[in-house]
């Protein structure tokens, strides 16, 4: 995604109605944030769905550049992103330049769901115990 998404463009658009203040609480960088946005997007996220991915997946975390010892974003600094871009619009224009990006580069856009899968050893069975394949 990194090759595909034009992070520069969409900072440049969202930057004037995003505020990175002197005081206070210090907001996270734009483009970590505009990365944690295509996580919900592209996943179809809750706002905390998302913080619990956030905190979960190794992957997750790489992909919007958090370490492992980095503080994750809690889902209402997730949701007042998300209305941001919603009340200014750029919710809307931000998919658009995202599909556009991606079928440029010949691919399409499907959401998914996170799957996780676990493997659990059951007990082996004693009624086909004498079975040559059991």
């Amino acid at each position: 995604m990194d090759a595909i998404i034009p992070w520069q463009d969409l900072c440049a658009l969202i930057s004037p109605y995003y505020s990175e203040g002197k005081r206070g609480q210090q907001p996270y960088p734009l483009e970590f944030m505009i990365r944690v946005h295509f996580l919900q997007l592209v996943y179809n996220l809750s706002d905390p769905m998302c913080e619990e991915t956030l905190r979960d997946s190794l992957s997750s975390r790489r992909f919007v550049g958090l370490t492992m010892d980095s503080k994750c974003p809690d889902e209402t600094t997730i949701l007042r992103f998300r209305h941001l871009l919603e009340r200014n619009g750029l919710d809307m224009q931000i998919f658009d330049l995202f599909k556009y990006q991606l079928s440029q580069s010949g691919l399409l856009f499907s959401k998914g769901t996170i799957i996780d899968g676990s493997f659990i050893e059951a007990p082996s069975s004693t009624k086909n115990a004498g079975n040559a394949f059991g």
